[in-house]
């Protein structure tokens, strides 16, 4: 059972236009509700041999996704390298921490 007690930002990269007609990029940000959840070491592992190194994994609402490309936590930021739906009420967002994620 998920408790949703985390606050997740979701943030996508995207552009808006300031008052000469210039696209500026800006990150379009929204929080919501997650459930955090660690990884297991045979998930981890198994990971690692496709490349991918996933710090955590977070549960959150389907409708609630929108292609969104990094998450904040906490006052870090991950860039979400899978997404998995479990089922109709619930979406895994595996993601990583990386240096150029500051």
């Amino acid at each position: 059972m998920n408790t949703w007690s985390d606050d997740i930002t979701l943030i996508q990269s995207g552009y808006i236009t300031d008052k000469f007609g210039n696209q500026v990029s800006k990150d379009i940000r929204r929080t919501i509700q997650a459930t955090r959840k660690n990884i297991s070491r045979t998930e981890f592992y198994q990971a690692g041999q496709a490349g991918i190194r996933p710090s955590t994994m977070f549960v959150i609402h389907p409708y609630e996704y929108e292609d969104e490309t990094k998450v904040e936590y906490n006052g870090k930021r991950y860039s979400v390298v899978r997404v998995y739906q479990l089922n109709d009420d619930e979406l895994e967002l595996y993601v990583e921490r990386k240096i150029n994620n500051e």
